[in-house]
């Protein structure tokens, strides 16, 4: 995905940190299903979709926010809220059962760990995202595995097009999405910079940059490296763009276009590289092949490198951590995306004129990432 629409924020095509944020967050308050029969247990992942929508309900009702004391009563967050006594505590209760706010002894409700995480600036934009926004998409899943495509090509209620389109008639909904994205990335940005040897490098363009977030990581902790941030013109001209990249303004350039197109920007010299950061995996082998394609013809003069920054699946048997695979879903079903194993990235680099000449782990715990170097056959 390129933000080429609605000139979306920094990492607007990143879910996993957002995801493994809230599975982490969920599986800290609902309670372990290992000592259960197989069939509690399955019913409980089925019965999924009713926690899903009453942690969504309470973070669009900003109960978190609301509860700004030690505790408080339900007539208070009720009417803080603007929803009755009644349902009120019905949602509280659901939530409790599961670890999100706890009952009192003084008849109050009260914060859990998990609670203050929907607390505006930390996941409640996420849980929006994933529990609002993207909820038209589930109902379509057993067509998308039946017929392939993604759920949006179908009746949604979005109207026509894509995900991306839908953000785009809708601002609202876009700053939403572009505020659970920035939190989501903010803390692998620093383990991104130090997975690599960016010194070696003279100049780095960043493909499908957005604002220009990961370019100004890298640019702060190499002093002599200069960039230049590629992405749509309402990404580029977007005011947080100038903000992100001012401290480095004698250093970093931007230039705007689609990466579909041959107009990328052709990095000079020996120690150029291109970075497409968490692009691939929004998009079939049949669509990467044009990215990729102008990738190389922007490389070809300089000899330079392309590295990708994405997850790497395990082969099988391996089994994926839950949030992986529930990212690989999300890409399927509501892209026709997908996360790749090395070997599938190999076939699709070797098809584009690449080969791999390294692969360095990204130091996030519990998320494969990995920074993949190719370099022209």
């Amino acid at each position: 995905y390129q933000r080429r629409v609605h000139g979306t924020l920094s990492e607007c095509q990143f879910f996993f940190a957002m995801l493994s944020c809230i599975s982490i967050t969920l599986r800290r308050g609902v309670r372990s299903c290992g000592s259960q029969p197989p069939s509690v247990v399955l019913m409980d992942h089925v019965s999924g979709g009713v926690r899903s929508a009453a942690v969504t309900t309470a973070a669009e009702l900003n109960i978190a926010d609301h509860l700004d004391a030690s505790s408080m009563s339900a007539d208070q967050l009720a009417a803080r809220a603007g929803v009755s006594k009644d349902s009120m505590v019905r949602l509280l209760r659901v939530l409790s059962s599961f670890g999100i706010f706890q009952p009192t002894s003084s008849g109050e409700w009260a914060h859990t760990p998990v609670s203050e995480e929907m607390k505006s600036g930390k996941l409640h934009d996420s849980i929006i995202t994933m529990g609002r926004q993207l909820r038209p998409a589930w109902p379509h899943f057993t067509d998308v595995v039946r017929a392939g495509g993604h759920a949006f090509e179908r009746d949604t209620g979005y109207g026509v097009g894509t995900f991306w389109d839908w953000l785009g008639r809708h601002p609202d909904e876009a700053r939403i999405f572009n505020a659970s994205m920035q939190h989501g990335s903010a803390a692998v940005l620093p383990a991104i910079a130090a997975a690599y040897d960016w010194g070696r490098l003279r100049h780095v363009v960043d493909v499908g940059g957005g604002n220009g977030h990961l370019l100004a990581k890298i640019l702060q902790v190499n002093p002599d490296l200069h960039g230049t941030l590629f992405d749509a013109e309402s990404a580029i001209s977007d005011p947080g763009t100038a903000a992100v990249l001012d401290p480095f303004a004698a250093r970093a350039t931007t230039a705007a276009g689609s990466f579909f197109d041959d107009c990328l920007p052709r990095p000079a010299g020996p120690g150029a590289a291109l970075v497409l950061k968490h692009v691939l995996h929004d998009w079939d082998d049949a669509s990467c092949a044009p990215i990729l394609r102008n990738c190389r013809a922007a490389l070809e003069p300089s000899g330079g490198r392309l590295l990708i920054i994405e997850l790497i699946l395990p082969p099988l048997p391996q089994l994926l951590p839950p949030s992986v695979a529930v990212m690989d879903a999300v890409m399927w079903n509501v892209h026709d995306g997908k996360e790749r194993t090395e070997a599938e990235f190999e076939a699709l680099l070797g098809a584009a004129g690449f080969r791999i000449e390294g692969i360095h782990q990204v130091p996030v715990p519990k998320r494969p990432f990995a920074i993949i170097e190719a370099v022209l056959h």
